[in-house]
């Protein structure tokens, strides 16, 4: 019994430093067996192995001669590229948007398609299955085989099971992906919130990459956060941590989907901008024509693109609009800060075309509502993976599974 326990022990130690290995490669880029070694407290023997199997695994690669300015050279290693595809899939109100990359995080392949909001879930699925499977035959080709598929919806998710408990905009509840997905394809499925899944892609391939505190500010019809403390990301008691959307800022104003009045995401979201802009439009102020507000985010992503024309045609109400809405983000981001102290807050989602238009207002009322003392050191940036960033997130929730656990890595 002993011996079985000690095996065990052996194994997760194993386990733990291949993925170490893998971290310290995917921050450094480049890096030697000796500086890993240090960085981590290994010994250059059990680097040299764990680094030996990555290797002999396809997942890391060794470049050039290390030139040290004392001391005997050594080989850089790297991560390899072409040790496998990760896929990235998110299910939006109208859309679906689909990547597939290679183990470093490079787009290979990317397709948006669109469906009509009110769709079956039945038929999104497949048209989403459907989008996997192309991802899926585009891998093959490239000869680099799918290490797993990540998915991303505005949603309330058990990540544990990969099971949809609540997306309101889809009019889903209850919704398994994870299970029947693996069966089809015979791959991990990681299914997560959008907002959540946008904070991993920003920490492993984006704005916050390495930054081990910082929050993602996912804005579209709705409005959630993806929160990351001391490097990890914050789920919470339950796994629901970050719907930020809906503190009530405003008792008693706009309905809003969740049944109270006054949530931020009424001030902030698509639908508030709409309705701005449709009372400027009554006002004869505003030439932009616009859906119903009934009609607000069926389909979200073509009321977005009219808005982001509009503005730079340099419509001022358009503008001055914008503005607006990024005061009111401003605000509830300075509170994020006051909570969260993170070093640096990223926005995006939907919303990303209009986001260089609110940035500058963001940023001001951001600065002008910190908590007074000591000026807190925090960077307000856009994604730089725009409107893909949950899709890019989803992904990078795959590679963040597979890099932990190396029964996936076949190391």
């Amino acid at each position: 019994m002993t011996g079985l326990v000690k095996t065990a022990d052996q194994g997760t130690v194993r386990k733990v430093n291949s993925f170490l290995v893998l971290s310290a490669l995917r921050a450094e880029r480049r890096c030697s067996r000796a500086r890993i070694a240090k960085e981590l407290g290994l010994t250059r023997s059990t680097v040299s192995r764990l680094v030996l199997d990555l290797i002999d695994a396809g997942f890391v690669r060794e470049t050039t001669l290390e030139k040290p300015s004392s001391g005997r050279p050594g080989m850089l290693l790297e991560l390899n590229p072409a040790g496998g595809t990760l896929i990235g899939l998110e299910i939006d109100i109208d859309l679906m948007d689909a990547v597939l990359t290679d183990f470093v995080g490079n787009v290979l392949w990317s397709r948006r398609v669109e469906h009509t909001p009110g769709e079956s879930r039945d038929d999104i699925l497949a048209r989403a299955e459907a989008l996997v499977a192309e991802a899926l035959a585009v891998a093959d080709s490239a000869h680099s085989p799918a290490l797993g598929i990540g998915v991303a919806v505005a949603a309330l998710v058990d990540s544990a099971s990969g099971v949809v408990l609540v997306a309101p905009h889809l009019s889903w509840r209850d919704v398994p992906i994870a299970a029947p997905w693996r069966k089809r394809f015979g791959l991990p499925v990681v299914v997560e919130n959008e907002a959540n899944a946008a904070a991993v892609g920003e920490y492993y391939f984006g704005r916050a990459e390495g930054v081990g505190n910082f929050v993602f500010v996912s804005v579209g019809v709705g409005l959630a956060a993806g929160v990351f403390v001391n490097g990890r990301l914050l789920r919470g008691g339950n796994g629901y941590a970050g719907q930020v959307g809906h503190t009530v800022r405003v008792p008693g104003g706009e309905p809003c989907m969740c049944g109270r009045r006054g949530c931020w995401v009424t001030q902030v979201g698509l639908p508030a901008i709409s309705r701005r802009l449709h009372q400027a439009a009554g006002d004869g102020s505003t030439a932009l024509k616009l859906p119903s507000e009934e009609a607000v985010g069926a389909p979200s992503h073509a009321t977005i693109q009219a808005l982001a024309d509009a503005a730079t045609a340099g419509d001022p109400t358009v503008i001055e609009t914008l503005r607006e809405t990024g005061r009111f983000l401003g605000l509830g981001i300075a509170d994020l800060v006051n909570i969260f102290d993170p070093k640096i807050v990223v926005l995006g989602g939907a919303l990303s075309p209009l986001l260089e238009v609110m940035l500058p207002t963001v940023q001001e009322t951001v600065s002008e509502n910190l908590l007074a003392g000591p000026r807190q050191e925090v960077t307000v940036v856009i994604s730089a993976n725009g409107a893909s960033g949950s899709a890019i997130g989803a992904m990078a929730g795959v590679f963040d599974i597979v890099t932990r656990d190396t029964e996936f890595l076949r190391v």
